[in-house]
């Protein structure tokens, strides 16, 4: 008895030792809710100001944009936030003549695509009604045609049907940018409904001998979407076209030359009517062959190579073979599948070094931009993988052989890669070496601000304690190239391809007061806009963790 009441001593000591850490643990994760909730709906309340002050359908764009990322942290805040969506909306598009029709009506679009990924209710009657809103204003039948297939690839995963019937009107005028997109989503939650409307498209291809249209659907049926394919249905379809289409090179002389275009086509999926149509192999082989003179010099050297049975399995057979064909197509294929396998072998200075050799023409062949892209990325991975082998000397000798032009961002994206605590020094040594060689650069005002948007991430990361001077270095930038762009065209904004971009949440932590005054002094509305959204996606992330942090608290008080 005396043990008992000894045991009930102990336990309530304990409680009473243990309580005051509990309540104050709970004291502080109540503060930082209410702190990260006050920063979130004052963002929340600028942003709605600010985005007024921009054209109403590009407002829609930021408000849905902020009804999304509050749709996983209180849905009431985002219900809101889509009622303001539907009344800007509905302003945006005027009867009659408006020249800026066709931008009002793709803003729309891009708003439509944003409501579609949130699970409410609300966000998919305003979807239904945006589509009322916009259908049949579109100034000529193409735009109209985007406009629709745009609109099916939000609604095909909760209504296939609809989308299904909107891609087919689309086909009144040829087949639309997106189209295959459209057939690759539909083939995913109905592949009845993606298999008519592939074939309907064929319909068209017979017709119209278009190549692109049919370059694209070749496209679609060969190559997976998403991890799904068509039905074999589908290829065999495609392949049946195709061979229709070739021997009309030699049924009406008059379309010889556009009905052998197709050769082209055909070389390339000689695979596919081996396994598929075996027996019509001979005479599309005997087709192309014969179509040899009626293609384009330009492009008649790409069609022998790929009918060629030949198969390359070295590095050195692949560039050998790249230097030797005249086809662009083919010679970035062939070092693109050389560097494959050097990079599986992570010989990574091989890579840049078969880089380098290359010609003025080999890097052209690769594509707009290709070359500098694989040049930088292949310098970055080499350069990480010397470090984590702990061969240092290696990793500086890649860096410092990089191209000029490149070396900032090499720098920049392995600081960004390693982690700090392993890599103090060497993390800053490129940091700030690339901040040093990027002013040498001559860069445009825009892509500083980019740069710049960089920088401030890794200093958020490393070195709080200077991330303020970065963050108003960066203002500075944004409203130098806000006053270079007068005219507010949106493609000549900085990051233009971005509503939003993303700022580091520590800078409230650290200022709040100075980062919100900063962000006001922005002289673009739309840009102010863009990095306030940015601060309240990353702020929001802090606001969850708060709110978990706090539960947990709770369930632990209750279950001790």
């Amino acid at each position: 008895m005396r043990f008992s009441g000894l045991l009930v001593l102990v336990l309530f000591l304990q409680f009473v030792l243990f309580l005051p850490a509990v309540l104050a643990q709970q004291n502080s994760n109540v503060a930082r809710v209410n702190t990260w909730r006050q920063r979130v709906e004052s963002l929340t309340d600028e942003i709605v100001a600010d985005s007024g002050s921009v054209e109403a359908s590009e407002q829609t764009i930021y408000l849905a944009l902020s009804a999304q990322m509050w749709s996983s942290v209180d849905n009431e805040v985002s219900a809101g936030l889509i009622g303001k969506v539907s009344k800007s909306a509905s302003g945006s598009i005027d009867e009659g003549n408006d020249p800026k029709l066709e931008t009002k009506i793709k803003n729309l679009q891009e708003t439509i695509e944003i409501l579609a990924k949130i699970d409410s209710v609300k966000s998919r009657q305003l979807v239904e009604d945006l589509i009322k809103l916009i259908a049949g204003k579109a100034e000529d039948q193409t735009a109209e045609s985007e406009t629709l297939i745009a609109i099916a690839i939000q609604i095909v995963a909760r209504d296939p049907q609809r989308a299904y019937e909107l891609g087919i009107a689309s086909l009144s005028v040829g087949i639309a940018p997106g189209f295959s997109s459209l057939v690759g989503e539909l083939n995913l939650v109905n592949e009845s409904l993606a298999n008519s409307l592939f074939s309907a498209s064929l319909n068209l291809i017979r017709n119209s001998f278009d190549l692109q249209d049919a370059a694209t659907l070749q496209t679609r049926a060969f190559l997976p979407y998403k991890g799904k394919s068509l039905s074999l249905d589908s290829r065999r379809q495609y392949l049946t076209t195709l061979s229709e289409i070739l021997a009309q090179a030699f049924l009406d002389p008059l379309r010889r030359q556009s009905a052998c275009q197709f050769a082209l086509l055909a070389s390339g999926v000689l695979d596919a009517f081996q396994q598929i149509l075996p027996g019509r192999l001979p005479t599309i082989r005997q087709q192309i062959g014969l179509c040899q003179s009626s293609i384009p010099s330009n492009l008649a050297g790409s069609v022998e190579p790929r009918i060629s049975d030949e198969k390359l399995e070295t590095v050195d057979e692949l560039v050998q073979a790249a230097r030797a064909t005249k086809d662009a197509l083919l010679k970035a294929k062939y070092f693109y599948q050389a560097i494959v396998i050097l990079e599986k072998e992570k010989k990574f200075e091989k890579i840049l070094s078969l880089l380098d050799e290359m010609t003025e023409q080999e890097r052209k062949s690769l594509g707009n931009g290709a070359w500098d892209s694989w040049r930088a990325d292949y310098a970055y991975r080499g350069a990480l993988n010397s470090i984590e082998a702990e061969d240092i000397p290696s990793a500086y000798r890649i860096v410092e052989k990089t191209p000029k032009k490149l070396r900032p961002f090499v720098r920049l994206n392995l600081a960004d890669e390693l982690e700090y605590s392993n890599y103090k020094s060497l993390v800053f040594e490129n940091i700030e070496a690339a901040q040093a060689e990027i002013k040498d650069l001559g860069i445009s005002t825009s892509e500083r601000v980019e740069f710049s948007l960089s920088v401030l991430r890794l200093y958020a990361r490393s070195r709080p304690d200077e991330t303020m001077k970065v963050f108003w270095d960066l203002v500075k930038e944004v409203n130098e190239a806000g006053r270079e762009n007068r005219n507010g065209e949106m493609e000549k904004e900085f990051l233009a391809n971005l509503n939003y971009i993303p700022l580091p949440a520590l800078l409230l932590d650290i200022d709040d007061i100075g980062t919100l005054a900063s962000l006001n002094d922005v002289s673009s509305r739309r840009n102010r806009v863009r990095l306030k959204l940015g601060l309240l996606e990353t702020s929001l992330r802090e606001y969850s963790i708060a709110l978990k942090d706090l539960n947990k608290s709770l369930e632990d008080e209750t279950n001790n």
